[in-house]
């Protein structure tokens, strides 16, 4: 759309920013580790973006750009093994249902004089087995796989929080390396103008028919023009630069993205919506629950303990008769009632209940800041609707003021600096309506963001959800492995 824009200073600029027709179905809101869907409410329409396939890495869509982010940004692999990580902690707290066993050997040599009947004899060996077996601990064993489970639940929606963040910071690129195109044309577009102008002066005054006067202005609004135009050559190379960090790829061929989803929905069903399904709000929540475990966890060390106790040893050469080995067996069932720990535990119970209260507050902040995030990126997009509209009139104003000036001038009613000042505000116009049109498409994105819809699925792109319960999976019934995953 704006990738083919040429804007001349003789006709006035317009876009018009096309919106999508196919509305989401609902789905359900996840209560695991499955990714948010696209639609998470009734009372919330959200029309999604139709898949558009890969073609190359040059990331000529925007899409494509985000598939190659979400596979290989390495601040989002870094997070998948932080939630791998975190995973290994239900294994360590489930590892308290299971047994311990251990096997153990002695070899001793040793020297008696003079050794009498039914003494040591002077080489002998003892191999055993022993095995330890919880049966109860307090329910301190439950209650840390609850607290593990959560976390795991937590650190997942901190993983969908921060591929949104990577995702916005994408489009931010994305649009603003055309945005940054544009305005760039546009300069040089104006650069041309002003050449134009002082050449034209120039010439007249050469005839007489201006004074050196004239030929300053225009020599000053040159020189103006083109120190606009290299900054906002450097601020084209920044975004790029920006692009290339997030993505890996080149920032080349870049193209309009459609904007093919609206919002049909009121504010405040946004802020419901947000404060149901967002990850951030979702992490703070599973976190307060993990630390009520914690509590759980901890009062555990203030009740009776049950364990089974076997071994298995065998003694060889005993001594200096004729027995060559003994065996001895023992199984013990331990029973341990805490009777005063020194207060610690209690101190440490008490410790966990206010952590248990702290976050439970910070996940309500986390909810206001939330709800907050979603009412500036609304008022945002409305008045970026607003601009768009008036920045159009004010084009067209100065489209019409500036070629009435210039016949004006034409005529000798006018001055030149009347004409510079008329072609400066009608080059500031253009800019500004580009820049109101962007402002647009970003704030969409920014407002998809802040209700917590920017997540692969929206773009039909592949997430790892599964490959994250496979995991998770797999690592609960780990008892033996040592192999980790590099991806």
């Amino acid at each position: 759309m704006f990738s083919n824009l040429r804007l001349s200073f003789s006709a006035a600029f317009a876009v018009v920013l096309s919106s999508g027709l196919a509305v989401a179905q609902p789905a359900e809101v996840p209560q695991d580790l499955t990714q948010p869907p696209a639609f998470a409410s009734e009372d919330v329409t959200i029309i999604p973006l139709d898949d558009m396939p890969v073609q190359s890495l040059a990331a000529t869509h925007l899409i494509d750009a985000l598939r190659v982010t979400y596979q290989t940004n390495p601040e989002i692999q870094s997070a998948r093994q932080d939630l791998k990580a975190i995973i290994e902690n239900v294994a360590v707290a489930l590892s308290n249902y299971r047994p311990d066993i251990s096997a153990s050997g002695s070899a001793t040599t040793q020297k008696t004089n003079p050794a009498p009947f039914g003494s040591p004899a002077p080489n002998q060996q003892e191999l055993g087995i022993a095995l330890s077996q919880p049966l109860y601990r307090g329910g301190r064993t439950d209650a840390a796989v609850k607290a593990a489970d959560n976390r795991v639940l937590a650190q997942k929606a901190l993983y969908d929080n921060l591929v949104q963040n990577v995702f916005s910071n994408v489009i931010a690129a994305y649009i603003g390396i055309l945005q940054n195109e544009e305005v760039l044309s546009l300069r040089k577009n104006n650069e041309s103008v002003l050449e134009l102008q002082l050449e034209a002066n120039r010439a007249r005054f050469e005839l007489g028919a201006t004074t050196l006067t004239d030929v300053s202005q225009a020599k000053s609004r040159l020189a103006a023009a083109r120190a606009e135009r290299l900054a906002a050559s450097a601020e084209l190379r920044s975004s790029q630069a920006v692009f290339r960090r997030l993505t890996g790829l080149q920032p080349s061929g870049l193209i309009m993205p459609e904007v093919n989803f609206t919002f049909v929905e009121t504010l405040d069903n946004l802020k419901d919506t947000a404060l149901e399904i967002h990850p951030a709000v979702r992490a703070a929540q599973y976190e307060t629950i993990a630390r009520h475990s914690d509590s759980r966890e901890i009062l555990g060390q203030l009740l009776p303990e049950l364990s089974l106790n076997g071994s298995v040893n065998r003694s060889f050469n005993p001594t200096f008769g004729t027995t060559t080995y003994i065996d001895n067996s023992r199984l013990t069932l331990n029973a341990t009632v805490p009777l005063y720990l020194g207060g610690e535990a209690r101190a440490r119970y008490r410790q966990s209940k206010y952590n248990a209260l702290s976050s439970r507050d910070e996940a309500h902040d986390v909810a206001r800041e939330v709800e907050q995030n979603v009412v500036t990126a609304w008022e945002n997009l409305q008045a970026a609707k607003a601009q768009t509209q008036a920045r159009a009139l004010q084009v067209e104003a100065t489209d019409i003021a500036f070629e009435g000036v210039s016949a004006e001038q034409r005529n000798g009613a006018r001055t030149t600096l009347d004409v510079l000042d008329a072609e400066q505000e009608r080059f500031i116009a253009n800019v500004e309506s580009v820049t109101a049109e962007f402002n647009v498409i970003t704030a969409k994105y920014d407002l998809l963001s802040a209700v917590g819809l920017l997540s692969p699925a929206h773009f039909g792109i592949d997430d790892d959800t599964e490959n994250i319960i496979r995991f998770y999976n797999k690592t609960r019934s780990n008892w033996f492995g040592f192999e980790t995953e590099v991806r």
